[in-house]
């Protein structure tokens, strides 16, 4: 749809939202069952989850800024919620669970299990010990997800305590 024919568009006076077609995409690497290729396509879409939600964050909370609307704070809030799942699945994937915390925090933060970072010292003594990211609860994979943010900056923090 055109920006001339999109009466939603045209009546909030932004561009239409495109489309891209990843159906064929998808049916061609659905002919490949390998575990790997599920674990890196999983992988990827949860990539693409985040960065598109950053843009609708974005959208949406002009959206409800502008209208006020209880309902459309609802929904940035949910939307809110979600892409902190995402993020949450993307840190403590496969990738992960057999790491320990200090692993986990170096390989996050340098790309290598083995660089030691200043934090992992304070964010290992936080969570009572160097345990398996697998070997955690829920409730401490919520903590360990507060610390790391905690580390990259007041800003993320702020956003998910």
């Amino acid at each position: 749809m055109t920006a001339n024919n999109d009466p939603i568009a045209s009546a909030l006076g932004v561009s239409p939202m495109t489309q891209i077609n990843t159906v064929t995409n998808l049916l061609a690497k659905a002919h490949n069952d390998s575990a790997k290729q599920d674990f890196e396509a999983a992988r990827a879409n949860i990539y693409e989850v985040i960065q598109n939600g950053q843009e609708a964050m974005f959208k949406l909370g002009q959206i409800a800024d502008s209208s006020q609307h209880p309902r459309a704070f609802e929904v940035l809030s949910k939307l809110m919620e979600t892409m902190l799942q995402a993020n949450k699945d993307l840190l403590f994937g496969p990738s992960y669970n057999n790491l320990t915390i200090s692993q986990a925090r170096n390989k996050w933060v340098t790309g290598n299990p083995n660089d030691y970072t200043e934090s992992t010292g304070n964010i290992v003594k936080d969570m009572g010990g160097d345990k398996r990211i697998a070997d955690l609860s829920p409730s401490e994979k919520d903590k360990l997800f507060k610390l790391f943010a905690k580390w990259e900056g007041k800003q993320s923090y702020d956003l998910i305590k």
